[in-house]
């Protein structure tokens, strides 16, 4: 009986790890972003925090994500549709809700992050975390 309840939890384990392993960057419910166990920085209700506490992104009073330096990092202008500008050039990304979460995907619809839904404000700030870190993807 103990081995059957091993190979379950082994099984279980082994799932989860796939599941993680297949999106890059996770932000928990504590804003905590992370990449395959690394931690990159927090997400709070007003943006985001480097590793150290320093702001990285936030939100400004049009609704549009800039980085500490005032320039514009991108908007959610159509719901669904998130623009990140990269090197001044728009990069499309889609949100869309999945049970209590937000998953992030590209145009083919790889998901590249999955956050916990009060941070979907933050969508752009989170996006920044890859672009930030570029060995993520």
């Amino acid at each position: 009986m103990k081995q059957i309840l091993f190979i379950i939890a082994f099984f279980f384990v082994c799932l989860s790890e796939n599941f993680a392993q297949e999106i890059p960057i996770i932000i928990r419910a504590d804003g905590k972003v992370m990449n395959r166990g690394r931690y990159l920085g927090t997400l709070t209700m007003a943006g985001g925090l480097d590793q150290n506490g320093k702001i990285v992104s936030s939100l400004n009073e049009s609704g549009n994500t800039v980085d500490s330096a005032g320039k514009m990092l991108g908007n959610t202008s159509g719901g669904s549709v998130l623009t990140y500008y990269c090197d001044g050039k728009p990069q499309y990304y889609f949100i869309s809700k999945s049970s209590n979460n937000y998953l992030i995907k590209n145009k083919k619809g790889k998901t590249y992050i999955l956050m916990d839904r009060q941070y979907k404000a933050q969508a752009i700030s989170a996006l920044h975390y890859i672009y930030e870190n570029a060995c993520v993807l």
